[in-house]
């Protein structure tokens, strides 16, 4: 799904207009940024967190620097340490979206 495709799909269930729902999502995007990035300075190693209960948390993991090797290549590369955007997903997130072996599988 893209992020054209999100806009028109929340606009439908919400009832607002495409461009109602374009602002809500790059207010939700730009918030949780702000939030991560104010965290990635702070003093733990997790920075701030977003938590959506149920959907999920997003926060900042510390990387310690580690050789990486490109697989192409097989040249080993120093990476630095370095805070990454995580997410883990919540109960409910991982429920909803969790197929039985009962239930068939859509077709897309």
């Amino acid at each position: 799904m893209t992020k054209k495709e999100l806009i028109k799909s929340i606009s439908k269930k919400s009832g607002i207009s495409n461009v109602d729902a374009k602002k809500a999502l790059n207010a939700f995007t730009e918030t949780v940024i702000e939030e991560l990035r104010e965290g990635s300075h702070g003093q733990t190693n997790y920075g701030h967190q977003v938590t959506i209960t149920g959907f999920g948390t997003f926060w900042m993991r510390w990387n310690l620097p580690r050789m990486y090797r490109n697989p192409r290549t097989g040249k080993k590369i120093y990476v630095k340490s370095r805070y990454t955007p995580t997410f883990k997903p919540g109960k409910w997130l991982k429920e909803a979206v969790i197929i039985s072996e009962n239930e068939p599988e859509s077709e897309n």
